[in-house]
């Protein structure tokens, strides 16, 4: 992405599709140091570029990093849906809980799921959200609904190894990410409203 806001590659470049129709998408997660003026230009390349994705594909995933930077408050501020991956770990349920804390202090109304990754099995996932949502409950009067877990498993690390995508290996994660993509298709998940 950054190429083609510096005008050295076309926005083309940018895209890549894959076997099965998906096209990916390769951007910075921010700005490299020396391109600190190119911010709101790599954001402007990247809203130009949603809105031609928006117009191809029926869905538009946006994978942004953790925390409450710049990128994440830009794709959140264009999802219909937040999705919202948490593990069980207590740093990262307390940096989960200030992003959901700065969006519904935003936006109580905001559509946030809760995807539980690298669950031990079903009652770990079921855990582990019911813990976060219990905060969220307590503090937000509300919490994120449940889309689903994946399953922590060895398969994962080999397929990031062999820049091979995860969904092609037969296995529980596989199984685990077909369940979310039919449950956020169908829209099966009941929106958290905020309390009165």
């Amino acid at each position: 992405m950054l190429d083609t806001v510096r005008e050295a590659a076309p926005r083309r470049a940018a895209l890549h599709e894959t076997e099965v129709g998906i096209t990916l998408v390769q951007a910075a997660s921010r700005p490299h140091k020396r391109d600190q003026t190119a911010g709101g230009a790599l954001y402007d390349a990247m809203d130009e570029l949603l809105s031609h994705l928006r117009e191809e594909h029926d869905y538009v995933l946006i994978d942004s990093p953790s925390g409450t930077q710049g990128p994440v408050r830009w794709s959140l501020d264009r999802a219909d849906l937040g999705a919202l991956i948490l593990v069980g770990e207590p740093t990262a349920v307390a940096d989960a809980y200030r992003l959901v804390k700065l969006l519904w202090t935003a936006d109580p109304n905001y559509p946030l799921g809760l995807i539980v990754n690298f669950a031990d099995d079903e009652a770990d996932a079921q855990s582990i959200a019911e813990r976060f949502n219990t905060i969220t409950d307590r503090f937000l009067d509300q919490s994120p609904s449940i889309l689903g877990w994946v399953p922590f498993a060895h398969d994962v690390r080999q397929s990031v190894s062999e820049q091979t995508p995860i969904v092609r290996t037969e296995g529980p994660v596989r199984k685990a990410l077909a369940g979310l993509a039919h449950t956020v298709v169908h829209r099966q998940y009941a929106p958290a409203p905020a309390l009165p």
